[in-house]
């Protein structure tokens, strides 16, 4: 029929704009693309600070940015030790599947160490990265030389945020680098909101997150918009039967998002509204007629996810409550259908990050 016509036009059109809004937004701005990367710094005094090392890397390639996360991202673990009368320095890479190389470097000065793995490190982001200011090469490590104790290497951190160095005490925390993160989602849910029987509904939305600076990291607020779409549902009456159809826009506000096992499990707690056109339409009565009436909701939603990799597979719950509770009836009397005061939308959910 051409209502279930239009309902199959508009999922299709859900899935095309999912695929087009999968193409990295970067790349549409024409902007270069840096690889996100996560770097844990530990150094003697006498050694370069966190800030001149990150300085000497850019030096060499801005191809990169720092997040606060080593989740699913590649890992830099650098630490500069004195042991001796000589200065030990070294550098971990670590990719998400848990492959480590390393390179080591001993000199008299640290300075020369710190310069060493800066180029190192500068390398491993970027193959063609600028070396022409590139001191000279300290010198190898000797061979028959004792080997640096095994907690000159910063632990790696199952979850935390930027690294930092030691604080003197009472000294205030330093802010974290801001994190903007875009993800893109698709759900299948049910939902009791809209008529008096179950509606089987498809939903996408974008969602822009963020993690300000100098705020604690479950402070990570996140504003989406989408689209949900209900299936026909026909829902008889003792004067005949009716089938109605939901469309709506989505704008969904999450203030905080607490994080679990590592990092990888989000639970999310979220206000939604809806706006939109709730459609009815006589099925077995003469004179039959379709009628549109507009649509508004508010509520409150509970989300979780978890995360493997860049890829969430979730489910979440919205209690909802219209601002006017629709009544379809025939025109010889018998009530159709209502909206309830309070409805509920649950379903399934896969999130793929950007």
């Amino acid at each position: 029929m051409p209502r279930f016509r239009r309902v199959c036009a508009t999922a299709a059109a859900l899935v095309f704009a999912v695929c087009v809004g999968s193409r990295p937004l970067r790349v549409l701005a024409g902007e270069p693309e840096l690889e996100h990367v996560f770097v844990a710094y530990v150094a003697d005094e006498a050694c370069p600070s966190e800030e001149r090392f990150f300085g000497n890397v850019r030096r060499y390639t801005t191809k990169w940015r720092v997040v606060d996360s080593s989740e699913s991202v590649r890992s830099f673990r650098v630490a500069l030790r004195k042991h001796g009368a000589e200065h030990r320095g070294v550098l971990v890479i670590e990719t998400p599947d848990g492959k480590a190389t390393q390179r080591e470097i001993v000199a008299p000065d640290c300075e020369r160490v710190a310069r060493g793995l800066a180029v190192a490190m500068a390398l491993a982001i970027d193959p063609e990265a600028n070396l022409s200011e590139v001191a000279p090469e300290p010198e190898a490590p000797d061979a028959a030389s004792e080997a640096p104790e095994p907690r000159a290497l910063p632990p790696r951190p199952e979850h935390a945020g930027t690294p930092k160095k030691k604080e003197k005490p009472g000294a205030p925390p330093r802010a974290r680098e801001p994190v903007l993160a875009i993800a893109l989602e698709a759900r299948g849910e049910l939902t009791s909101a809209v008529v008096r029987d179950l509606a089987p509904v498809v939903g996408a939305a974008l969602e822009v997150r963020t993690a300000p600076p100098g705020v604690p990291e479950w402070l990570a607020p996140s504003l989406a918009v989408g689209i949900r779409q209900s299936f026909p549902v026909v829902v008889d009456a003792p004067f005949g039967s009716s089938e109605f159809s939901w469309t709506a826009a989505m704008v969904r506000l999450c203030p905080a998002r607490l994080r679990f096992a590592s990092g990888r499990l989000d639970v999310v707690p979220c206000a939604e509204a809806n706006a939109g056109v709730l459609d009815g339409e006589a099925r077995t009565t003469p004179a039959a007629r379709s009628v549109s009436t507009r649509w508004f909701d508010v509520g409150g939603s509970g989300r979780v996810v978890y995360r493997i990799g860049p890829v969430g597979i979730g489910a979440a719950l919205l209690a909802s409550a219209p601002f006017v509770r629709h009544r379809f009836a025939f025109a010889a009397g018998g009530l159709v259908s209502q909206a309830p005061a309070v409805g509920l939308t649950g379903g399934l959910l896969v999130e793929w990050r950007l």
